[in-house]
């Protein structure tokens, strides 16, 4: 990708755009940059824009319309604000008044609130553009190789409340509720808008009928008299029945109820799919199904409890981030609560952009299925295989003697069988089917020795299950798999790449969540939870890569001097505020 040049300050004004509040000559403008230091970090952003290609951005914007704010100051001011842990578009409407370095990063311009929501629902699918835009861009310069890189997932808290979780028979009767709370004709669903979407005002409003008033009848008695006058006597007081009292959950409209009947619906079939997944899973791993709950507002996210051990609706967000870097260089917000079976689709989607040859992991991601995955995706997998104890990491006391563990037993590839140690064989006895944690169905070899073997061995007691006549052992199809990363974790190299892993992945997660305030994110639905991430990813890589510029470099500007300061992560870094 070419190099974009630092455009002017008129070149940044495009011509669909507002003409700016401040220009470059006005005494308030003038004011505000002397008062901003030199070395802020408001100036880097604003340096940054030199990086990006906003035809993406441009793109969510017709020809037709309200002449808009400038799109590349909003999304600036918005990766700024995001550095410094404000997510919401509440917040950033805010600052845009009140702080002088947005005022002096939009140039006086101030949008209303509604704009801000507006942009927000532009920026899903721009902000994975940028993000990838940009790290393609460091690849090509040369910057960064993007062949090693560390994986890790964290948990961020869903706007959808914790205490409105309902499984199927609660949201049974909310269905209920809602039907009967609709007329006859209203009570099919119209089609759910996108999460933070304004509700549909196509939808004709049935008017009220006009009453049909008949004249009675003239009567000669009465004729004289004026019947419409008011009447002198007071009428007797009729006494109304009380209006139903509703859930407080309800809405007050008819186009509320409509919306919330949607939301209901599309849970319903959430929740069913669930409940399917679950009576799939092992016995001894399968939920009750009044445990299998869904968000009514939020059904596609997770419900368990989260690194902060709060039950509650989370997204589970993946980051990519580079060993020799402080880029991160992908992220990902998942279905699902484990890690175990994602890495085949992280790495086919993340592979398009950036040549992971080396990936790092935790044990959540070294499963035999996800293994075979990556090394047929040319990809070298570390880490400590699921099960297996962590070298330098003590285990409790037991009073009972340590079993032998499968990794005792030597597998003889050409005689179809284990070895125990000692020296006796456990030949192959059958095939037998398993069900995954996923609930994936997987045929597995079993293996047991003889009994007349293990009725005179001096350590049965420590082999065998109790109850069993002899040691059995159980192979995967993809148990070569693991052993061969069992023999990678043996050497020191491998031991020094997982120490690695921990002073960057694992310090991006903290960084996000205690310096970027992303334990919540800034929107609901998964749409908006995504800008919540992705803006504060763009930033990070942005103060990364301007910072990762070599100090030679004049077309760096003010940002090259700041390399010196270059921390991996980029967690310690001031944040100007």
């Amino acid at each position: 990708m070419s190099t974009l040049p630092i455009p002017s300050s008129a070149e940044q004004i495009q011509p669909t755009s507002r003409a700016t509040t401040w220009g470059d000559s006005d005494p308030r403008w003038i004011d505000l940059d002397q008062r901003i230091p030199s070395d802020h970090i408001v100036r880097d952003f604003h340096n940054a824009i030199r990086l990006l290609d906003f035809t993406a951005l441009l793109q969510t914007y017709g020809r037709r319309g309200v002449t808009p704010y400038h799109p590349q100051r909003l999304l600036l001011l918005v990766l700024y604000l995001a550095h410094l842990g404000m997510n919401s578009p509440q917040q950033w409407f805010e600052e845009a008044i009140f702080d002088l370095r947005a005022q002096w990063l939009l140039r006086g311009d101030q949008p209303s609130r509604s704009i801000w929501y507006d942009f927000q629902k532009r920026l899903p699918e721009v902000l994975a553009v940028l993000n990838e835009q940009l790290i393609r861009r460091q690849i090509d310069e040369g910057q960064i190789t993007g062949h090693e890189a560390a994986l890790d997932g964290t948990t961020i808290a869903a706007r959808a409340s914790r205490h409105r979780t309902v499984n199927r028979e609660q949201l049974l009767k909310q269905l209920q509720l809602l039907k009967a709370s609709l007329p006859p004709d209203a009570q099919t669903p119209t089609p759910q808008n996108a999460p933070g979407d304004q509700p549909s005002r196509t939808d004709p409003i049935p008017a009220t009928p006009e009453p049909v008033r008949s004249d009675p009848p003239t009567d000669p008695v009465t004729a004289h008299l004026d019947l419409d006058a008011t009447p002198v006597v007071a009428a007797t007081p009729v006494v109304a029945a009380g209006p139903v009292k509703k859930p407080r959950w309800m809405a007050g409209t008819e186009a509320g109820l409509r919306r919330q009947l949607a939301q209901r619906e599309a849970a319903l079939i959430e929740l069913d799919r669930k409940l399917a997944v679950n009576a799939q899973r092992p016995s001894g791993k399968r939920l009750p199904a009044k445990n299998v709950r869904v968000s009514a507002i939020e059904p596609k996210t997770a419900i368990g409890r989260d690194k902060e051990n709060i039950y509650r609706p989370f997204h589970n967000v993946q980051f990519l981030v580079d060993l020799n870097s402080p880029l991160i260089l992908g992220y990902r917000l998942v279905d699902g609560a484990s890690d175990c079976g994602l890495l085949e689709s992280l790495l086919e989607q993340w592979q398009k952009t950036v040549p992971i040859r080396l990936l790092v992991v935790d044990s959540g991601y070294t499963s035999g299925s996800d293994l075979a995955a990556a090394e047929r995706l040319g990809v070298t997998v570390l880490g400590h295989p699921a099960g297996v104890a962590h070298p330098g990491r003590s285990k409790k006391a037991s009073a009972k003697p340590a079993k032998y563990d499968k990794s005792k037993f030597v597998w003889d590839a050409e005689g179809n069988r284990y070895v125990c140690p000692q020296e006796k064989a456990l030949p192959f006895v059958e095939f037998r089917g398993k069900k995954q944690s996923t609930g994936e169905p997987v045929k597995v070899s079993i293996y047991r020795a003889s009994p007349s073997d293990c009725s005179g061995c001096p350590v049965r007691d420590a082999c065998k299950s109790a109850g069993a006549k002899s040691r059995s052992i159980q192979r995967g199809p993809h148990e070569l798999s693991v052993e061969e990363l069992k023999k990678r974790m043996q050497r020191e190299e491998s031991l020094a790449y997982t120490k690695r892993r921990g002073q960057t992945v694992e310090r991006i997660n903290a960084d996000v969540k205690r310096h970027r305030n992303l334990r919540q994110v800034g929107g609901h639905g998964k749409a908006l939870a995504e800008v919540s991430v992705g803006a504060a990813v763009l930033a990070h890589n942005l103060l990364g890569s301007l910072r990762w510029i070599t100090p030679g470099d004049q077309s760096s500007g003010a940002s090259a001097a700041s390399k010196g300061r270059l921390s991996l992560p980029l967690v310690c870094e001031a944040t100007g505020r």
